[in-house]
């Protein structure tokens, strides 16, 4: 008995420490849930703290907050915009159906959103490149053109 008696609280004692360790590690993740409306075309499809229902009965958030970034789920969002979701196991690839039936999978979405990123960067650094040489004939002339 006394044997039975050591053994469980031994195991008391090691789940106690073990959630004194795992508890501190999700307390550092900073995540919550729906923490942001979503709306579509100006349509309000969801409200901050609202969940959506799965096909088994399940409900799980529409968005979440982790570390600053929001995240949502491809499906449902892809639901609510009215285009279709497939996923590829052979290439491990989530694909995008348009309405016209073209399907865009997010690797070339991500690619095609690197290089607008890249252009908006280097459209930014012309903007104050313009700016710069601006202040430098108006320094120069004491007055500016119009454009």
């Amino acid at each position: 008995m006394k044997k039975h008696l050591s053994g469980f609280i031994a195991g008391i004692c090691a789940a106690v420490l073990a959630m004194t360790l795992v508890i501190p590690a999700f307390a550092d993740a900073e995540f919550s849930f729906n923490r942001v409306n979503i709306s579509v075309n100006g349509e309000q499809k969801a409200a901050i703290t609202e969940h959506y229902t799965l096909d088994d009965g399940t409900q799980v958030p529409f968005s979440i907050l982790y570390q600053s970034t929001t995240y949502l789920p491809v499906r449902k969002l892809a639901d609510l915009t009215g285009l279709g979701i497939s996923w590829d196991q052979t290439s491990q690839t989530v694909q995008v159906t348009t309405e016209t039936g073209e399907t865009v999978s997010l690797e070339f979405y991500q690619r095609v959103m690197a290089k607008n990123n890249e252009l908006q960067a280097e459209l930014t650094r012309l903007q104050d490149e313009n700016t710069s040489l601006k202040a430098v004939i108006v320094g120069m002339t004491g007055n500016v053109s119009p454009n």
